[in-house]
C-alpha cells in the first residue's frame, strides 16, 4: 500500500466508539492524517519500524490508524490524563507527559520512529530546545523524526490580521493555541540545531481541502486567499518534515 486516503481513515476511525469532539476534529484534519500516513507507509515499504511514539497524541487518530496501517507497536504521551482510557482501549500504550517540563519515560533508542505532529507551534518556543532535546535522546540512531506543522508564508500576516485571536500570551498558552508559527528557514534551522536533517521536505494542502484556512476570513478575502492557496509558498500552510538523527546533538539530556 503506498497511499492512505482521507476514506480509508474514517473508515478505519468509525470502527471505535468516537465521540461528537473527535468526529468534529476528524473532519477538520482528516486530509493532513492522509498525507502524514502515507509518507509514513512509504517510508515503512523501505524501512520497516517498530516501535513507534506519538508525540501529543490529542484523540490518537494518528497513533490509532498508523498502527492499523503499518502493524507496528505504538506509544503515546500528551498532557491530558484522560486520553489513557481512550487509548487503551485501541491496544496504545500511553503515558501522561507535560512537554515542557518533564522528561520523555523512556530508554535512550527506544523508538524507531517519533511522530511529532502539530505540537510545536502550542509549545513555548524557550521549551522547544528542551523538547526536541528529548526526542533525540529516545530516537534510535538509525530512526526518523516526523514533524508537521503551520508554517509563515510572505503574505500569511495580511490573512492572520482577520484570524488571529486577540488575546495575551498567557491566555494563549493556557487555551492551548498556538504561541508561534514558524517560518520554514527558521524551523530547518532549529531541526539542525538540535540534531537532526531533514531529507524530505513537503508542502501539504491539506488546510485548503478542508476549507480551514477560509473558514474565519470575511467573505471578501475568500476567494482570494482560495486562489492564493495554489502558491503554499506565499501563505500559511502546514509543512511535514521527515528528520534523520544526526550522529551529533547540541546538548546533554538535562539531569
Amino acid at each position: 500500500m503506498s497511499a492512505v486516503s482521507a476514506s480509508d481513515i474514517v473508515k478505519h476511525l468509525s470502527t471505535y466508539d468516537l465521540s461528537e469532539n473527535e468526529k468534529r476534529y476528524l473532519s477538520f484534519q482528516v486530509y493532513r492524517y492522509a498525507e502524514t500516513l502515507s509518507l509514513i507507509v512509504s517510508i515503512y515499504q523501505e524501512r520497516a519500524f517498530k516501535k513507534v511514539l506519538d508525540v501529543g497524541a490529542g484523540f490518537g487518530h494518528l497513533a490509532s490508524t498508523l498502527k492499523y496501517f503499518c502493524s507496528c507497536e505504538v506509544y503515546a504521551i500528551d498532557f491530558q490524563a484522560k486520553l489513557k482510557t481512550l487509548l487503551k482501549r485501541r491496544d496504545i500504550t500511553f503515558k501522561q507527559v507535560n512537554l515542557q517540563e518533564d522528561k520523555i519515560p523512556f530508554d535512550e533508542g527506544f523508538f524507531d520512529l517519533v511522530l511529532f505532529c502539530e505540537v510545536i507551534e502550542h509549545l513555548n518556543p524557550l521549551c522547544v530546545d528542551k523538547v526536541l532535546n528529548e526526542i533525540h535522546h529516545v530516537l534510535s540512531d538509525e530512526g526518523l523524526l516526523l514533524l508537521t506543522t503551520p508554517t509563515q508564508g510572505p503574505l500569511s500576516n495580511v490573512f492572520n490580521t482577520f484570524v488571529k485571536p486577540k488575546a495575551s500570551y498567557s491566555k494563549i498558552l493556557e487555551k492551548g493555541l498556538h504561541t508561534k508559527v514558524y517560518r520554514r528557514k527558521e524551523l530547518h534551522r532549529i531541526l539542525e540545531l538540535a540534531g537532526f536533517s531533514p531529507i524530505t521536505i513537503i508542502r501539504s494542502k491539506a488546510w485548503e481541502r478542508s476549507g480551514l484556512t477560509v473558514r474565519d476570513l470575511p467573505s471578501l478575502l475568500k476567494p482570494v486567499r482560495r486562489m492564493l492557496g495554489c502558491f503554499p509558498a506565499l501563505v500559511e500552510c502546514d509543512l511535514i518534515v521527515a528528520c534523520r538523527k544526526s550522529a551529533r546533538r547540541r546538548c546533554t539530556r538535562a539531569m
